[in-house]
């Protein structure tokens, strides 16, 4: 008897600290660079995230773009949300890998929400500006 591969179970064999928030009605997962921002767009966006990693707890031997190619499949929507992250090549190449969209924090307006960002350029660009 077989079984299906689960968003736990990939999270596990990867080594994400994967965090359920037990939304049964939601099915995505969100990746966040940063616990804050990434809380706050769980919170947020209740109907849509029931997953939550922050990419500042992954260990050594943590395989974020990996799973992010599985989780891409298991969970709809993928995201990617942050304003900095400890190891931004590693978030960069998950997004890549993925396809999937990333949401960047531009301005430091408090109602200032999410803006997706179009192309690696474009982050780059907003990173390097000093609009985040």
């Amino acid at each position: 008897m077989g079984s299906s591969l689960t968003i736990e179970m990939a999270a596990h064999a990867y080594r994400i600290p994967l965090i359920d928030y037990d939304r049964y009605s939601a099915t995505g997962c969100l990746v966040s660079a940063g616990c804050g921002i990434g809380m706050a767009v769980m919170d947020q966006e209740y109907d849509l995230f029931r997953y939550f990693v922050d990419t500042d707890q992954l260990t050594k031997g943590a395989r974020l773009v990996d799973f992010a190619i599985i989780a891409q499949r298991l969970c709809q929507p993928l995201a990617f949300v942050g304003i900095h992250s400890l190891n931004p090549r590693l978030m960069i190449d998950a997004v890549v890998a993925t396809g999937s969209p990333f949401y960047a924090i531009v301005g430091r307006q408090p109602d200032a929400g999410p803006k997706q960002v179009e192309s690696l350029d474009e982050l780059h660009a907003i990173l390097h500006s000093g609009e985040t």
